[in-house]
């Protein structure tokens, strides 16, 4: 899978950084994704999710950018008081 529209490359530092902000600490894919990808949009976003044989969508994936709308930390600061606590609130 391809990812359109990713950030600049971020470091291993810059995702310490945010995890400090967030007061969390992010899954080891998904900061494995943020290293390679930072953030974007899948080429083919309709997948099927193995267990259940049903289709879902991915439009875009938060990246570590302040320049980006979709930035992790002010997509938390906008949505943290509608995720459930499991959901790095």
């Amino acid at each position: 899978m391809m990812f359109l529209g990713s950030s600049s490359p971020v470091s291993e530092e810059g995702i310490i950084a945010v995890e400090r902000a967030l007061g969390v600490t992010l899954p080891p894919g998904y900061r494995g994704f943020l290293l390679k990808h930072n953030g974007g949009h899948p080429d083919k976003p309709v997948f099927t999710v193995a267990e259940t044989g049903a289709f879902g969508v991915i439009q875009n994936l938060f990246c570590v950018n302040a320049d980006s709308r979709d930035d992790l930390i002010k997509a938390h600061k906008r949505y943290h008081a509608r995720l459930p606590k499991s959901v790095l609130s």
